[in-house]
C-alpha cells in the first residue's frame, strides 16, 4: 500500500484517507494497475498543494509580521529632520 493515506492525514484530509483505505480494499487484483496510476496523479496533487499552503502560510506570516515598507535614501527629505546628510 502506498503513502496516500499518510499524505491525506498530512494535509488534514481524514475523511478522504478513511474513504482511499476502504476503497484500496474493494479493488480487484486486475484493476489495481488502474488505482496504480491514480496514485501517481495523487501524489503530484499533494506535492502540489503541500507547496501552495506552504507559500500562503509564508505569506501570510509576513503579512502577519506588517514589515515597514522598504524606503530609500534618495526620496528622503533631509530638511525635516535633526539627520543631516
Amino acid at each position: 500500500m502506498s503513502d496516500i493515506p499518510a499524505q491525506f492525514k498530512a494535509l488534514k484530509l481524514y475523511g478522504m484517507a478513511s474513504c482511499y483505505t476502504e476503497l484500496r480494499q474493494q479493488y480487484t487484483p486486475d484493476r489495481m494497475a488502474d488505482l496504480d496510476s491514480a496514485d501517481q496523479i495523487l501524489s503530484q496533487l499533494f506535492q502540489a498543494e503541500s507547496t501552495e499552503r506552504n507559500i500562503r502560510s509564508i505569506r501570510y506570516q509576513t503579512q502577519a509580521a506588517r514589515f515597514h515598507v522598504q524606503r530609500h535614501l534618495q526620496g528622503f527629505d533631509f530638511s525635516q529632520s535633526k539627520v543631516d546628510q
